[in-house]
Formats: C-alpha cells, structure tokens, sequence
C-alpha cells in the first residue's frame, strides 16, 4: 500500500513539478521555523530541572510597600532563610546567595597578576547541598565552610593556574585574601544562577553585615533558598509566612509604617515564569515563548493553506483518476488514505529538506537568540517526538480537505466531462488566502510597531546626555583613593571637559535605598527612596537638569556632606511638594548604621535611570567620601576618542598600576537595557519575512493556475483588442481584493496585540493609523508583485498558440 502511494505521489510529482516544488519548499520552510522554536523551548524549559530534587526547591522572594512605592523583588533580608529552617520541620535545608552591589566584574590578583572575573557570588556552605555542581577538586561539602575561602570554575582556574594545582592557593579579590578549596566542572546546564566563583559569606566586609544582621525589614538585596523535604507541600508553608514575619517583624513595621510579606518561587519555575525586580540574571519569559511557537505554527499553517489551495484548484486535473479508481471498485475511504497517504509523503519530504534548513539556519538563529542551540545536541525525546509530530500534523492537515474534496467526485459526471464548480471549495479557497495575509500583516504591523518603538527609546530625550560620556569603573579601594588625583590629572586634558565620580549611573544597577521621613510627615508617611552618591560636579557632568534650588558645590563640600541633599521631581510628587516647596524642607532616615537628618537643597527633574519599561522612582543624592565611589564619569568633546583614551589610560596607569584600564561608553550601556527587546524585533521581522515569502509562493501558484485556466479567455481578449495592462488588470484584481480583506480583518488584531505588548513600557510610542497602512500597502505591493509576473506573463503570450485548436 506505501509503495503503491509512493508510486503515484512521484509520479505527480514529476507531473506537476513547479506546483510540487511551492507545496514542498513551503512545507519545509514552515517546519524548518517549528524545529528551530522547538529547540529554543527545549533549552529555555531545560533551566535548574538538572537539581536533584529540583521540584522540592523554592526561592523566597518578597513583596514590599514602603513609602507609597510598592515593590516585588527576588531577594529578601539576610536572616530570613535559616530563620525559616529553624522555624519549620519540613525544611530540610536553606542557603543563601548574594551578589556584591556594583561588583559584577571583579579584580582578582594571583602572584602579581591581575584578572578581571564576573559572576563571583557570596554563599553559605550549605549551597552545595542544595544546588548540584561537579566538583574536580575538593569536597562540596566543606568548601566553604571556613571564612575567606572560595570555590572557583574550571574555567577560571585554567585562565588564572593554568596546568598548576590551585587548591590551597591563596587568591586576593577585592581587599580580601581568600584560600582556593575547591574547583568545579564548568556547568553545562542552564541556571538561573550563573556564577564563576563563589566566596564563604562568612568573610570579611559585605559578608559580614549578611551573617551578623538580624533585620527582617531592610536589606533586601540577598537571595534566600530553601529545600523542602520530597512530601512537603509549598503552599501550605507559603501560608504561614505571613503569621511568621509577624513574629519576627511585626512591630517593626508598624513603626516603620511599611507592610511587607514573603512568597515561594519553585526554583525550576523562575526563569519563565519570574520577572521581578532585582532578578539574578535576565529571565525568560513565559509570553515571550508563546509568541513565537504562534508565529511559527501560524507560518507552517499558512505552508499547509498553500497545500490546500493548490490541490483544490488543481483537482480538475486528478477528477478522472478519482472517477475511474471509484468506476473500479474504490471506495471514497481508499481514497481519501491514498490523498492523505501522499500529503504525509509529501510531508516527509519536506522535513527531510527542512532538517538541512535547520542546520543552514542554525548559526543566525542562535545570533538572534542569543543562544547556544544544536540540532544533534538537541535531539532529545522531546525533540524526536516533536518532529513526528510537525509530520504527522503537516501531512494530515495538508492533506484533509483536498482528500475529503477529491474523493467526493461522481465518477459518471467526471467520465462525461462535466465538472462541478464547488462554490464551497472556491469561498474556502479565497478564505484560505485571506487568513495568510491576515497573519502576514499582523506580523508586518508587529514589526513595524516594534522597530518604532526602538527608535522612539533610542531618540528619547531621557533627562540627561548620554553622548560623549565615557565610564571607567573605580573596582579596587585603591583605584577610589588615588581617584581624586586621576580626577585633577585627565581634567587637565583639552578633550575632557569635566569628570565626576557616582555609586551608581543610568543603566546600571542602583544597589543603596532606604525610607527617608519628609518634614512634617509621621513615619508611616515615609517615601522609599533609590540612593545615588555622586560627587559635587556630577549633575552637570551627567547634565540633570536642575527644577529648583542648587546642586552640590565643591566650594561647599564639607557643609554639603552628610547635611544636604538633592532629590528628583518624582521624590517630590510622591511627597506633595511641589519643586519650590521642597527646598529647605527636611528628610530624615536611617541607612548604612547612621541616622540622617539632610536638607534639600535643590530638585532635580526627572530623569530615565531605570529602561523605559519603568516609570521614574524617587531618588536622592548624597555627597560622601571617594572609597562609596563605583565609577568615574568622563564628559568628553572629541570625536579622536583613540587618543583620549590612551591618554586617560596613561593616566590611569600612573595611579594604578596594577589595575588594567577598563571602560564603557555611557551610550552603550543605556542600549544594553533593550537587547531583549531588539532580539524580538529580529526574530520576528524574520519569521515576518518568512510568512510573507510562504504566502506570495502559495498566491504565486495559483496566479499560475488561474492564468492557465483562463488561457483562451485571455487569447479571445488579445485578439478582440485587449491591451497587455488591463488583460494584466484583470487578472490581478481578484487576489488584490482578498489581500485588501485581509487588511482589513488583520489592522483590528494587530492594534490589540501590539497595544497588549506596548504596556510592558511606561514610556511607549502612540500606535497610529500610519503603522497599519505602512504594513497594509507593504502587503498589497507585494502580493500585486507576485500575483502581476504571472499576469503580466500570461498577458504577453501568444493568443495563437492558445486558439489554434478552437
């Protein structure tokens, strides 16, 4: 029975070569779009599942009301976790991770040698008990339960030990010496956590506050884990954490005039499913995978809608076979086997060319994604079962309507010659069509509400200049003393017009915040607000613009430290004051173990130091000493930026010798923000162009088919006087008709997805009535494109040759 489908599937094949080729090049372009999609949900579901137990552990994240602002961040204070195990049995174990405020990448020095190492993390010893990495050297168990101690990847240890054996070795990072006790496999699974080494939270400086505090309010920036045992039930435990912070914390925040609750994260869960504040890396995002294997299937759906038409509108060619297999015996059943039989065939085929797409389109694939993806790597069961899967349901789906269409021919009327005109088949044929450029413009009009909304985030004014400034991170308490004389040495420069130094600048991770109490406010009227230590000479550096009052002066230095503040407009507004009303008033609060009683003496206008995807919180500046100094901010006015920076190097040298000069361009920094964003623009404007391609072969077949069909009404036409353009016309008109439906239908679903998708923004373009007809009039011209070569073609032909046998 294959054999025999084969059989005839090839030989129509042969038979029919070009419609074969659009029904097969559409199919495996379609599938060629899931199997990419399926290998990108297979790597973004595989995340921290390689845990033992991984189900059973669960990250204690914290909802926040301070101040008016509401919060929802991953982290929480630094005594909850072993709090939480003390308190209930079915815990088994708890650890916690921390990663240093404004020390993504760190110095680390070995023998007179210096290196720049990202992702190092405090941890308790317990960490290794919970999450599983494979250890070369040491034992996880007891790695790093002495203080100074750390464990370091393997790729760490290569770059710094190379053949040598690091266990024992003594590594400084920061201002601490720390004792290497162990060494892991590079991990080759992907976490939420991504580390390149880990440091006993039992060491000196930061560690030391997380050990030793027992504050269940503030100090939210440590991320708590906890494993249950196998039959514990986490929503049981979630319900009791209220009653818990109650216990510990109650009077606290009735007196700090906050509310605050606690809430469980599975840990497999968290990098689709978590997208709140202060996450440990960028997440995934469940929505953002539902987008895509839409797309995907709706472009293998528009590959199968093209299957459809084109077997429909071909079935005059194949009525007299159906007639006589049904003369001799067949029944409608056999038949519609046999068709389904073929499209499966078919369908095979174009996976067979769709897994040589995937491989050719692997490496931009992962480009746009930003991933690691392999087809043979990837062939899990999941994959396999996936593939057979898009088979099957391409092959079936296909196949299904023109099986049931065809076997449903009168074998008397077909052998006579009278064919039936199905009205039905035609209405289903020009719907099909209609629903291809339905989608097509939909994505046409995401991709062009998605690039606009790039371009409005890349124009924006966003409160300050971020041309022309350089930043140079401050990363060792050496590069923060000798600071002020590399300061007073590069300002000196003709190419420098001013620098000044931050803890923290737009685009980057503001680590410092506390409630400040306004004057004459009670203190649960208290405003929380994001903390920046800046040097007098940064706003205009950065160029804030002042609303009211006065900046720092460096005149005024002394007076201004620990007594003055500045605040921005939304401070202000969250307050009541208005600019002018603020300057004088007063804020008092406690943060970094002092009380503050400060001034304000100026306020600054609101300014974009978060993405544009968050509205503008309060903030305050602070003048302090160089060592809570982060990075040093260059305002430049060359366009020779390789001589500046040679010679900001040579003065950088001069003070740090042994610290390699590093920078970043402010500008740069800020578009990082948007990498996510910008993958979304290109992936979608290639499955965009994916889809439109599919749709214009399927319209480009029966264009085709409808010029052959119509031959000699085209040929009497020509001979009557028809001109070239309007024989053109004629043709091309009907399928204009069904593009302009499908406009029509696609500009109302279009506005309420991209409308959905601008709200994840508090600062967003205005959708317009120009997107759509931009999206529509890009369809329209290419379908009259496609549809017109046909025409255009059939219109130039020679009547003769198509009347000579009348």
């Amino acid at each position: 029975m294959f054999s025999s489908y084969l059989k005839i599937t090839l030989r129509n094949m042969l038979k029919n070569k070009v419609y074969s080729f659009i029904n097969i090049l559409g199919l495996a372009i379609g599938i060629t779009c899931c199997i990419l999609i399926v290998l990108y949900i297979q790597d973004e579901r595989s995340y921290d599942k390689h845990h033992a137990d991984a189900a059973s552990i669960y990250r204690v994240a914290t909802q926040l009301n301070a101040g008016g602002n509401q919060s929802t961040m991953a982290t929480s204070p630094g005594p909850l976790a072993f709090a939480l195990k003390a308190e209930y049995p079915e815990i088994v174990q708890a650890t916690r991770l921390v990663n240093p405020p404004g020390k993504q990448q760190q110095v680390v020095v070995f023998q007179n040698n210096t290196y720049f190492e990202t992702d190092g993390l405090l941890t308790d010893s317990t960490f290794f008990s919970i999450f599983n990495y494979k250890f070369i050297v040491g034992n996880p168990g007891q790695a790093l339960r002495e203080p100074n101690t750390v464990v370091i990847s393997q790729s760490m240890a290569k770059r710094i030990f190379r053949e040598a054996n690091p266990l024992n070795a003594v590594l400084t990072i920061g201002e601490n010496d720390y004792k290497v006790t162990g060494v892991f496999a590079q991990p080759t699974n992907n976490s939420h956590i991504r580390a390149n080494f880990f440091t006993s939270v039992y060491s000196k400086g930061l560690g030391e506050y997380v050990t030793s505090t027992r504050d269940f309010i503030g100090g939210n920036f440590i991320y708590s884990y906890i494993k249950l045992r196998p039959d514990a039930d986490a929503k049981s435990l979630e319900a009791k954490l209220p009653a818990f912070l109650q216990k510990y914390a109650g009077d606290r925040m009735k007196e700090a005039g906050i509310t605050k609750s606690h809430f469980l994260q599975c840990v497999p869960d968290i990098h689709l499913y978590s997208a709140i504040e202060h996450e440990a890396n960028a997440n995934g995002g469940i929505t953002y995978l539902y987008m895509l294997s839409s797309i995907a299937i709706f472009i293998l759906l528009i590959a199968c809608v093209n299957f459809m038409n084109l077997s429909t509108a071909r079935s005059g060619k194949r009525a007299k076979e159906v007639g006589m297999r049904k003369i001799l015996g067949a029944y409608r059943s056999t038949l519609i086997r046999q068709f389904l039989g073929e499209s499966i065939i078919l369908s095979g085929m174009a996976i067979v060319v769709a897994l040589g797409l995937t491989l050719l389109c692997l490496s931009v694939f992962n480009e746009l994604t930003g991933k690691q993806l392999s087809l043979l790597n990837g062939l899990s069961l999941f994959t396999i079962s996936c593939l057979v899967g898009i088979t099957l349901f391409t092959g079936l789906l296909a196949g299904s309507y023109p099986a049931f269409y065809l076997s449903a021919f009168q074998p008397i009327k077909v052998l006579k010659g009278i064919m039936v005109t199905h009205i039905a088949a035609n209405f289903l044929r020009k719907g099909l069509v209609v629903f291809q450029f339905v989608i097509s413009v939909c994505l046409m009009a995401g991709t062009i509400t998605i690039l606009s909304q790039l371009d409005y985030i890349q124009n924006k004014n966003l409160g300050f200049d971020k041309e022309q400034r350089i930043i140079i991170p401050l990363r060792t308490r050496q590069a923060q003393e000798t600071y002020l004389r590399f300061r007073n040495e590069i300002s000196t420069q003709s190419n420098v017009l001013s620098v000044a130094a931050t803890s923290s600048y737009p685009g980057a991770f503001y680590a410092y915040d506390t409630n400040f109490i306004p004057e004459g406010k009670r203190p649960d009227e208290a405003t929380n607000c994001k903390i920046n230590i800046v040097e007098p000479g940064l706003i205009e550096t950065m160029a804030y613009q002042v609303l009211a009052g006065r900046t720092f002066s460096a005149g005024r230095y002394q007076a201004d430290k620990d007594q003055s503040v500045l605040i921005n407009e939304a401070a202000a507004q969250q307050i009541g004051w208005k600019p002018e009303e603020a300057i004088g008033k007063t804020l008092k609060g406690e943060w970094a173990g002092k009380q503050w009683n400060l001034q304000i003496v100026g306020v600054l206008k609101n300014f974009n130091y978060e993405s544009l995807h968050e509205t503008v919180r309060p903030m305050v500046f602070i003048t302090q000493e160089p060592q809570w100094f982060e990075y040093a901010v260059i305002n430049a006015k060359t366009g020779n930026w390789q001589n500046l920076l040679q010679e900001v190097e040579q003065s950088w040298q001069k003070y740090n010798a042994s610290l390699p000069f590093e920078y970043v361009f402010l500008k740069d920094e800020v578009q990082t923000q948007y990498e996510a964003d910008r993958r979304l623009s290109k992936t979608i404007g290639y499955l965009t162009a994916i889809a439109i391609f599919i749709s214009c072969l399927g319209l480009y077949g029966l264009a085709a088919f409808t010029a052959e069909q119509r031959t000699k009404e085209i040929g009497v036409r020509k001979v009557l006087g028809a001109s070239v353009t309007s024989i053109t016309t004629m043709l091309s008109t009907d399928f204009l008709k069904l593009v302009l439906l499908g406009n029509l239908i696609a500009w109302p679903l279009a506005y309420y997805g991209m409308n959905k998708w601008l709200e994840n923004f508090a600062y967003s373009i205005d959708l317009n009535v120009r997107i759509f007809v931009i999206a529509g009039l890009a369809a329209v011209s290419v379908a009259l494109f496609t549809v017109s070569f046909q025409s255009i073609k059939a219109a130039l032909a020679n009547p003769i040759r198509s009347l000579r046998n009348e």
